[in-house]
């Protein structure tokens, strides 16, 4: 799998967490989005080294 694919799903994992725990009230479905994206983001961290995804920014 192209570094981009992987980098494109962690950053898609990412933007849904985040857009969910800036919420000020968070619902059950909200909830079992953040913790899906987490653990997407978390898996991604397993599989591949993290420096992966920190060099995304750069």
């Amino acid at each position: 799998m192209p570094k981009k694919l992987i980098r494109k799903e962690y950053a898609k994992a990412r933007k849904t967490r985040d857009i969910y725990t800036s919420a000020t009230c968070i619902n059950d479905m909200e909830i079992r989005a953040i913790d899906h994206a987490e653990g997407r983001m978390c898996e991604l961290n397993t599989l591949f080294d993290k420096s992966l995804f920190e060099e995304e920014g750069k």
